[in-house]
């Protein structure tokens, strides 16, 4: 019996690649380290931190901590271009008050709040993990592992919401069961 649904952010409950894109275009550029959209595409999904050492492994640290900065910036900037799935979301609500409801995600925490605040969804979850809460990121099980532990229950009573492959291997290490989110579905 399923007793915890668990959503990932990126690419599932939200389509948010285009709003990464130009918000980390527009922050690599205020480095003084341009890139292009190709070269943010070619490594998304990335951690900040491995994104950063393929695309731009001669910045400093001062310059890294400028990157981050900006990103955050014009990553609410670029919030219009966000796409929500909405009938995920429908579901999420849906079942908030029946199941205990989880998000799993490596994104930052200040864009996961930002991104369920403006949406008004901070409150369709009982746990959120975020990037500051693990140390690995996917296919690592870490958050999902997380995730479930504060839920409660076992990871076989736990379905997970994932989009990306690393995302599915995730959380089929963690032993929970996996619905895949396709793009067309947002």
């Amino acid at each position: 019996m399923i007793k915890n649904l668990v959503f990932d952010l990126d690419g599932t409950l939200f389509d948010n690649r285009i709003a990464n894109v130009e918000a980390y275009v527009k922050a690599f550029d205020d480095a003084g380290s341009p890139i292009k959209h190709e070269d943010y595409n070619r490594h998304f999904g990335l951690r900040f931190d491995a994104l950063v050492e393929q695309l731009a492994p001669h910045l400093d640290e001062q310059q890294r901590a400028l990157v981050r900065e900006r990103k955050k910036y014009h990553y609410q900037q670029s919030v219009h271009l966000i796409t929500p799935n909405q009938p995920l979301i429908d579901f999420l609500i849906a079942m908030h008050p029946i199941k205990r409801t989880g998000l799993a995600t490596t994104a930052s925490r200040h864009n996961v709040e930002f991104i369920l605040d403006y949406f008004s969804l901070l409150d369709a979850f009982d746990v959120i993990i975020c990037g500051e809460d693990v140390l690995h990121g996917k296919p690592d099980p870490e958050c999902y592992n997380n995730c479930i532990k504060v839920l409660g229950g076992k990871a076989e009573e736990t379905l997970i919401f994932e989009d990306s492959q690393v995302g599915i291997q995730a959380a089929v290490a963690a032993g929970a069961q996996v619905i895949q989110v396709t793009p067309d579905e947002i």
